[in-house]
């Protein structure tokens, strides 16, 4: 296997666990604020599910395509993984009950607070 082989299947093993943690994510309850627009829902659940399945399909073939689609593979895939982190930290912010986004200035204080 060499170079480029790896980092392909690396980037789509990114891109494929991003890929399944958002359709859980997003579309894994159904009081989902996707679905109050289905025409959307259903192009999101279409274009992640293809996301997906295109990653595993090329992490079984195990090719090795142009040093440039390599390159795509992995701005893409963690284009993906900074998604999937974002929509995971600001899931639990809102479960915390923190309604609007803390600034600098407030989050250091809360975090001076917090080590006292």
């Amino acid at each position: 296997m060499n170079l480029l082989t790896l980092l392909n299947v690396t980037a789509n093993v990114v891109l494929s666990v991003s890929a399944l943690h958002l359709i859980l994510k997003v579309f894994g309850h159904p009081n989902s604020p996707v679905y109050a627009r289905p025409g959307v829902a259903f192009l999101c659940k279409g274009a992640a599910t293809l996301t997906f399945c295109g990653a595993v399909a090329n992490i079984c073939t195990l090719s090795t395509p142009n040093w440039t689609e390599v390159l795509l593979n992995v701005g893409v895939s963690c284009n993906w993984a900074w998604i999937s982190a974002f929509i995971q930290t600001t899931h639990a912010v809102e479960k915390k009950g923190v309604t609007k986004p803390l600034t600098n200035k407030v989050y250091k204080k809360k975090r001076s607070a917090s080590n006292d």
